[in-house]
């Protein structure tokens, strides 16, 4: 059983794709998304590897094997003592008419990181109703031009909230990347205020569904320099925007067994934190600059659940 909890906050610098192995539509390679609502997920498995793989650069293998479970050929030996949930979406940046661009969520994924922020010991408030067809947005909002909110091609009536601005105060102190880490996210606290927006459940949908980027890739032949020939493959790849932002939990138990000091959960969750790793590569296309994220952990001292 998992005792103790950390959030993980993901924030895509670079285009990033987890994607799912197979073809939907007319796209080769959709992302990977809930079944049940469509937002678009990056497994837990993923980022354990992920994790892993940065740990064994760090940690003794003896610390690895205890922390993220031994390699294959003891793989039945014991369990590791650290977890990840699926990633899930918490801001989806949309093109605004005005600011450049708006971070965009809703009701129902606030509701949930909201509950997913309590088992690491987070408070946040409740999130605010939101009509259909309304933004709520901050008092300094920068995407708001005459009381509307225009995004893509859809204008909402905006509504100045300071539920908005409490809201921003909170993800920037929990999920944005640390300022004591990547002191150059400065301009991106301060500007996630002017730039958030919270829509309807039905609306967020909306975007999430049809305004993620859509790109041709293309592979050349090496002998002539041409799409013809064994290399002449055309796909179409589906990628979450930069500067989407999404969440994890990274769950710990006691350790099975006992190394170098690790005895507890808190000790598993201490030691990985303690990696520091400012940015991790997520999910594929890591040769094309795919999938760059800064992380931020953070918790507070309410434990999970009981012993294991």
């Amino acid at each position: 059983m998992y005792e103790r909890a950390a959030l993980l906050g993901l924030y895509a610098e670079t285009p990033l794709h987890p994607g799912t192995g197979q073809a939907v539509g007319a796209v080769d390679l959709p992302v990977q998304r809930e079944r049940h609502t469509g937002y678009p997920l990056i497994p837990g498995s993923s980022l354990k590897g992920v994790f892993r793989a940065a740990a064994e650069h760090v940690l003794d293998s003896d610390r690895v094997a205890v922390i993220f479970g031994p390699g294959n050929a003891q793989a039945a030996a014991h369990a590791g003592a650290l977890g990840f949930t699926d990633a899930r979406l918490l801001l989806f940046p949309v093109r605004a008419l005005f600011g450049v661009f708006a971070w965009i969520t809703c009701p129902f994924v606030l509701e949930r990181f909201r509950r997913d922020a309590a088992l690491a010991g987070l408070a946040l408030d409740t999130p605010p109703d939101v009509p259909s067809g309304t933004a709520l947005v901050a008092a300094q909002s920068a995407v708001t031009q005459d009381n509307t909110v225009v995004l893509e091609e859809f204008t909402f009536a905006a509504q100045r909230k300071p539920e908005v601005n409490a809201l921003a105060e909170a993800l920037a102190r929990y999920i944005l990347p640390s300022l004591s880490s990547l002191p150059e996210y400065a301009p991106w606290h301060a500007r996630l205020p002017r730039q958030l927006v919270i829509l309807a459940n039905d609306d967020f949908g909306d975007f999430v569904h049809f305004a993620t980027e859509v790109v041709a890739r293309i592979a050349l032949d090496d002998e002539t320099g041409t799409t013809s020939g064994a290399g002449g493959n055309l796909w179409y790849e589906e990628q979450l925007p930069s500067e989407t932002v999404l969440y994890s939990l990274a769950l710990a138990s006691r350790p099975r067994r006992a190394a170098n000091g690790l005895t507890t959960a808190d000790d598993v969750l201490r030691t990985v934190e303690e990696l520091r790793l400012p940015r991790l590569q997520v999910g594929g296309d890591e040769t094309v600059g795919r999938g760059i994220v800064a992380v931020r952990f953070a918790r507070g001292q309410v434990p999970t659940g009981g012993a294991a």
